[in-house]
């Protein structure tokens, strides 16, 4: 087997008429999504570091083998969890996901970060401090970034300051 080290962050949308209801059940809800997302994603041999989200999008942190394209990953995982949902009338109506999503390669120190990230979504998104480039699940993706910093410091006040920074000229 070859080695590698193949680290992504991803995030995709429920459709609009999917999206969950915001009320006492939404917490069962959604860790029962993120189970079936973490599930199918392990079936698929991801490592998955962590899974979350609010009521209208999820977030995975996983390694995904170079076997798989990640295209193919995100929409296996996708319609695995939508298949099983609808299956067995897990929500009250139909479900299903945005076409569309975000996937970013990240280095093995920042892991902890986006996991920090992921676990904290309900937070983050509650007080306004979310990364645009973690949240972006469609859009033109063709710029090339140059980034001056040898890496993202590994500190959590300045790993989030470079990305909101980078967020400032990818998405203002």
């Amino acid at each position: 087997m070859s080695y590698w080290q193949l680290y992504y962050h991803f995030v995709w949308a429920m459709h609009r008429q999917s999206s969950l209801t915001e009320d006492a059940a939404l917490p069962v809800r959604l860790t029962t999504i993120n189970d079936l997302v973490r599930t199918r994603a392990q079936r698929l041999g991801a490592t998955v570091f962590a899974v979350g989200g609010t009521a209208t999008h999820i977030h995975l942190v996983a390694s995904v083998p170079p076997r798989l394209a990640l295209s193919t990953f995100v929409g296996q995982v996708k319609s695995g969890v939508s298949r099983h949902i609808n299956h067995h009338g897990l929500l009250p109506h139909h479900f299903h996901w945005q076409e569309t999503y975000g996937a970013v390669s990240v280095e093995r120190q920042h892991l902890p970060h986006l996991v920090t990230y992921v676990d904290h979504q309900a937070r983050l998104h509650a007080e306004g401090k979310t990364i645009a480039m973690l949240e972006t699940v469609e859009g033109d993706t063709q710029e090339v970034l140059a980034v001056t910093q040898d890496y993202f410091a590994i500190d959590s006040d300045v790993w989030r300051a470079e990305l909101l920074a980078l967020d400032a000229q990818l998405f203002t």
